[in-house]
């Protein structure tokens, strides 16, 4: 419930502070059809989350109050409450207005519907620079609480388009080693996924972004933190995370080998991008003399290439084989001890994996049939595969 309180405050400040490049946000009051002591309930509750997000300088009018005994506040945009603002320093001003706030009373409950509608303002100007309407209902057993619940979920609704418009950021929030400890914002970051670090720097004026490495995603009940997987430079406080480049989870593939002859092959993985990878192979292999059906198991190493969405890849695994050709003849039988390896390259594009690889093949105790004539020599197969996440 605080989580999406939060969010619901960062989407009306955050495009505010990317266009005025500004951070001193002063809480100008709650207005509207409502008692006073429901004003200062959201006046505190909004003010109390804004400090906690560490992301902006709250000025709190109750640190003026004096000050605030001379000067008499209109509703939402009037001069009196923008001078305020100016008085206490500030650079943005946050305006909540309790539009709506409608009781029905049925037997021994009462059900209400409220609305309010936040404004974000520059100080020096007055101009509004970002506004969102928010809605909830409640239902309790007197008004008073039920008044109060409704505009307590009024902060709860939120929407997508809101989000891509006004969220702040992610950011990096301390750093020690390869551990960042981050402070999300609009995005849903998703737990064990893989996502870029971006810098922000001002070139001419104008700001420029670029990738610095990459980092795995790890959720939190307290502070979510994100391990270091690859970096070209030094990850510093207020870096930010960007885009997601690969998704962990359990992937489905499918290959096509050659060199050695053809094959196809069916595998299921859990994998942790550009880090390790476990996985259960089948493949059919069609080559001279022989046709073969492979069953074995895989485990990959990962070494993330910053700032792309490549990794190189080690792997060994182990397992059997079965001849199958030509079943109906008792001569053509045999199995086999099976080690492979792995050495090649892959690319993750969200919640899809592609890998080019060189693959030895050693069989170890064989007891092929003598008639097919097949020996314990190792073969090397060039091999595609490609899937996604399930």
């Amino acid at each position: 419930m605080q989580r999406h309180y939060l969010l619901t405050i960062l989407l009306v400040l955050s495009l505010t502070v990317a266009v005025a490049g500004q951070n001193r946000v002063a809480v100008l009051g709650v207005f509207g059809e409502a008692p006073l002591n429901y004003k200062q309930f959201l006046e505190t509750r909004i003010t109390k989350e804004l400090v906690s997000l560490n992301r902006l300088e709250v000025l709190d009018r109750t640190h003026a109050e004096q000050l605030l005994k001379e000067i008499s506040f209109q509703v939402a945009l009037g001069e009196n409450s923008v001078g305020v603002g100016k008085m206490l320093g500030a650079d943005i001003g946050l305006l909540a207005t309790i539009d709506l706030l409608y009781t029905e009373e049925n037997e021994n409950t009462f059900n209400t519907k409220a609305e309010i509608t936040l404004k974000t303002v520059e100080i020096a100007t007055a101009r509004i620079l970002a506004t969102a309407t928010v809605k909830g209902t409640a239902e309790a057993n007197s008004l008073a609480s039920a008044e109060i619940m409704a505009l307590e979920n009024c902060l709860l609704e939120t929407n997508a388009t809101l989000y891509s418009l006004f969220g702040l950021t992610s950011e990096i929030l301390e750093v020690k080693g390869k551990v960042l400890y981050i402070l999300p914002g609009r995005e849903a970051l998703i737990n064990g996924g893989v996502y870029s670090v971006i810098r922000t720097e001002e070139i001419k004026g104008h700001p420029m972004e670029r990738e610095i490495g990459k980092l795995r995603y790890e959720e939190s009940k307290d502070l979510s933190r994100g391990i270091v997987l690859a970096k070209t430079e030094e990850i510093l406080e207020k870096d930010t995370v960007g885009h997601l480049k690969a998704r962990s989870g359990n992937y489905r593939l499918y290959s096509l080998g050659t060199l050695e002859g053809l094959k196809g092959g069916l595998s299921y993985w859990i994998i942790k991008p550009f880090e390790l990878s476990f996985g259960a192979l089948v493949n059919l292999n069609i080559a001279k003399p022989t046709n073969s059906l492979e069953l074995y198991l895989e485990v990959d190493k990962e070494f993330a290439l910053s700032p792309n969405n490549y990794s190189g890849v080690i792997g060994a695994g182990f397992g059997g084989a079965w001849l199958i050709q030509k079943l109906v003849d008792k001569k053509y039988f045999g199995k086999s001890l099976l080690f492979t390896g792995k050495i090649g390259i892959r690319f993750y594009n969200t919640t899809k994996m592609y890998e080019l690889a060189l693959e030895p093949r050693l069989p170890l105790v064989t007891n092929w049939s003598e008639s097919v004539n097949i020996k314990n020599n190792p073969s090397l197969w060039l091999t595609l595969s490609w899937g996604s996440v399930e």
